[in-house]
């Protein structure tokens, strides 16, 4: 729905750009900010806007020719990251300028404080500028305690906000979309089976679809209905059943490095007498809907839904876990040495998570990397997130 109004937008002459919030503790700070500024360096038709190198400024692990990464700004905190956030809504009014902006984050539920603290700042300042912000957010993670439940508390009296909450599929959509799914005509009494079980739920309506048409065998019994899985996380083993071994084994690997993975990453992890098996999973994995190519600048993946990978993440062992967390981080190491850009907060999530294989020394060694980085760009939050692990 976000995207459907971001392309009527575009189509209206806007700019329509996209930032996404990543589930895990170790994605830089700001990640949604940096995207969305980093496309709008793309998408911009003239000349860049002065301002526009703040992007260097906060991009993951930016380093100065001496190794880190001073504040330009005043010595209080509060001040630096107020002037920050100026100069980030600044740059947003120089392109909202040229052509008006639709800005959607997606999974707000997920964002950093931080990420969160800058859009409160901005959506104070929306009055003044064509600028339309659309974030998504499952309504269900956020409870009184939750960094988005303060924010959006915030916006709402500062800005115009207007909610929208998605509700489940009505019976006669589910019934629509099963019969558009297959090639024959269902019973009503089967349809109606299939609604009560999906209860609406698009990603279960989803998972159901894809069953069907992977098998349209099933459709030769009445008893469909009572066949279908239980839930959505049965529903998605079903699907992963379907997959060759090397296939989800390559998948397995791919859960421990997170919902998005990058095809480099995943190439130093295994050998190269495997790079062919590997794109072949890969291949198959795109083809039954297990994965889809994601929008970076390098080659990379995700997971169609983070439940998949968090499937295929519970079913490892915890030696298992320990294992690749440890090769993860030492080939993301490896990787930000030859000069690639990779979170030093990725690198001490991986290495935290091997703990129990001896990776103590390494998780504090990138904590407090990545905590001086997160200080750096006023980034107060995360840097007190990465301190839990250096006091491990």
């Amino acid at each position: 729905l976000a995207c459907a109004c971001a392309r009527r937008a575009a189509d209206s002459g806007a700019v329509a750009v996209f930032g996404q919030c990543h589930e895990t503790l170790g994605s830089p700070p700001y990640w949604p900010w940096l995207q969305i500024l980093k496309s709008l360096q793309a998408a911009c038709d003239g000349p860049l806007p002065a301002s526009s190198n703040i992007f260097e400024g906060l991009a993951a692990g930016a380093s100065s020719a001496g190794g880190s990464s001073p504040s330009t700004f005043a010595s209080n905190a509060a001040t630096e990251q107020f002037l920050l956030f100026n100069r980030v809504v600044g740059l947003l009014a120089e392109y909202a300028s040229q052509r008006p902006l639709v800005l959607v984050i997606d999974d707000l539920h997920w964002a950093d404080r931080s990420s969160l603290l800058l859009l409160t700042h901005l959506c104070r300042k929306l009055g003044e500028y064509p600028i339309l912000v659309i974030g998504t957010y499952r309504e269900v993670e956020i409870t009184r305690k939750h960094p988005l439940f303060e924010a959006l508390a915030e916006i709402s009296r500062q800005a115009v906000l207007r909610r929208i909450a998605l509700k489940g599929l009505s019976e006669q959509d589910v019934c629509g979309l099963i019969t558009d799914a297959v090639s024959r005509v269902l019973p009503d009494d089967v349809l109606v089976a299939l609604y009560e079980k999906t209860e609406g739920n698009p990603l279960f309506v989803s998972e159901v679809l894809r069953i069907l048409q992977h098998d349209e065998s099933r459709l030769a019994s009445g008893q469909l209905a009572l066949e279908i899985p239980e839930g959505i996380q049965e529903a998605i083993g079903r699907r992963l059943n379907q997959l060759s071994e090397a296939c989800v084994e390559t998948l397995s690997l791919a859960a421990v490095i997170g919902r998005r993975f990058e095809l480099d990453l995943l190439h130093d992890l295994v050998t190269e007498s495997e790079h062919d098996r590997l794109l072949q999973s890969l291949e198959e994995a795109v083809g039954r809907g297990i994965i889809e190519e994601a929008h970076h600048s390098r080659p990379a993946y995700q997971f169609c839904h983070v439940l998949i990978r968090d499937i295929l993440f519970a079913e490892l062992s915890l030696a298992r876990k320990i294992l690749l967390h440890r090769r993860v981080a030492d080939a993301l190491v490896q990787m930000r040495e030859a000069g690639e850009e990779h979170s030093l907060g990725e690198i001490a999530r991986h290495y935290y998570q091997a703990l129990q294989g001896g990776q103590g020394d390494r998780a504090i060694d990138y904590a407090i990397r990545a905590a001086e980085h997160a200080t750096s760009v006023s980034a107060f939050n995360e840097a007190s997130e990465y301190s839990v692990i250096r006091r491990w």
